[in-house]
C-alpha cells in the first residue's frame, strides 16, 4: 500500500476511536436558590491548618494616600481635603507611628522652585492633620521637588504632557514603617516610578 493511501486510513481510524467514547453528558454545575449561600471553603488542609496555627497572622500594611494638587500652589482643594478627611482615623491620628510626607512638583520652573512647591505642599498637609489631631512631632517631611514624578512630565514630542504634570503636583502619605530597601533596581518608597 502506498504511503499517499496510508495516511489518510491512519487518521480516519484515529477519528473512529474517539467516536467510541461514552456519550453520556456531564453533570451541569447547580446554582442554590436566591439568598442561599454556601460556606467557604479553604483550599488549605485542616492538619496543615493546626499545624500553622498562630503563624498564620494577617498582617496591615502601612496606610498610604496620595492627596493631589492638580492646579499648582499649595493650598488644598475641595477633592484633598476630602481625600485627607477620609484618612484620618483616630486610632493612626492618636498613635506614634512616623507620617511620612513626600512632597512631589511638575518640572515646570527651576530645580529650587520646584523643591519649595513640593515642601509647601507636604507642609500644607502636615498642618491639616497636625489641626485634626496628629502630633507634629511624627511627621518626617521631604521635599522631592520634580523628582520621582508619578507620570511623564513630557510627551514624545517633547511638547507638555499637562495631565502628567497635574498627576505629578502631589504628596505622598505613608502613615507607618518604610519597607527595607530592595536593592538600586527597587521602587521608590514614596511609590513613585524609579528615575533611569
Amino acid at each position: 500500500m502506498s504511503r499517499a493511501y496510508l495516511t489518510p486510513l491512519v487518521l480516519a481510524l484515529a477519528l473512529a476511536a474517539c467516536g467510541d467514547r461514552d456519550t453520556a453528558e456531564e453533570p451541569t454545575p447547580t446554582i442554590g436558590e436566591p439568598g442561599e449561600t454556601e460556606e467557604p471553603v479553604s483550599i488549605i488542609r485542616d492538619d496543615v491548618r493546626a499545624e500553622a496555627g498562630a503563624d498564620l497572622v494577617e498582617e496591615e500594611g502601612p496606610i498610604r494616600a496620595i492627596i493631589g494638587f492638580p492646579d499648582g500652589g499649595s493650598n488644598l482643594d475641595d477633592d484633598a481635603v476630602a481625600a485627607l478627611e477620609a484618612l484620618l482615623d483616630p486610632e493612626w491620628v492618636r498613635g506614634e507611628q512616623t507620617v511620612y510626607l513626600w512632597g512631589h512638583s511638575d518640572t515646570v520652573g527651576s530645580d529650587a522652585a520646584n523643591f519649595r512647591a513640593g515642601e509647601a505642599r507636604a507642609l500644607a498637609v502636615a498642618n491639616f492633620l497636625e489641626e485634626r489631631g496628629v502630633d507634629r512631632e511624627r511627621f518626617e517631611i521631604v521635599s522631592l521637588g520634580e523628582g520621582n514624578p508619578a507620570q511623564p512630565n513630557y510627551l514624545p514630542d517633547g511638547s507638555d504632557n499637562v495631565e502628567g504634570q497635574r498627576a505629578n503636583r502631589r504628596v505622598v502619605i505613608q502613615v507607618g514603617d518604610l519597607p527595607e530597601p530592595a536593592g538600586p533596581d527597587a521602587a521608590p518608597v514614596d511609590g513613585s516610578e524609579p528615575t533611569p
